[in-house]
């Protein structure tokens, strides 16, 4: 943690929700396993193009506590250059990547927000927290580490399965289909 920052500094003014969308969402979340308190952060609600809801929370205060983590992301170009010269490219991204990964039990507390009907934390990482991207690509340069470069090429929660045949891309696909279902893999 930050020198000078506490756990206990509470975030700005609660804005209550449009309409009760956000105890419909909060019941959601509590169903996916989202539990209760001691750091705060306030939900902002969003209305999306379409016109749904989107709960979003703010962790910029807790964000600000925490020092970065410096595990690189890939060199974009490094990546597409990886790319090229596959006769097939299969383009993926993870479900709820972030949601796959499970907190440590000692900070599932400081992912605590507060709304309409009571406070709740995550207990699988969530969007927002400040180095969510350096700790996903960390585990995705573990789980894959033996195949990037060779027929996978990885960016956080967008995997790219190379193959060298159109006819035959059955080789990735398996190895897809067997890192997708081992522990760990998602």
């Amino acid at each position: 943690m930050v020198p000078g920052r506490h756990a206990w500094d509470q975030p700005g003014d609660f804005v209550p929700s449009p309409l009760g969308v956000q105890g419909v969402m909060t019941n959601r979340l509590e169903e996916e396993e989202i539990q209760y308190p001691t750091w705060l952060a306030n939900v902002v609600m969003v209305k999306k193009a379409s016109g749904k809801w989107r709960m979003c929370i703010g962790y910029t205060d807790m964000n600000k506590a925490f020092a970065k983590d410096p595990y690189p992301l890939p060199n974009i170009d490094r990546l597409v250059d990886g790319a090229s010269g596959f006769a097939l490219l299969s383009f993926m991204d993870a479900y709820s990547g972030y949601n796959q990964v499970r907190m440590h039990l000692h900070d599932e507390a400081k992912t605590t927000s507060i709304t309409d009907i009571g406070t709740f934390y995550y207990k699988v990482m969530p969007f927002g927290l400040k180095n969510m991207g350096a700790t996903y690509q960390r585990l995705m340069d573990k789980i894959f580490e033996e195949i990037i470069g060779t027929n996978i090429e990885v960016y956080v929660d967008d995997l790219v399965v190379k193959s060298k045949t159109r006819s035959a891309p059955s080789e990735s696909r398996q190895e897809n289909a067997w890192f997708s279902c081992s522990p760990g893999g998602g």
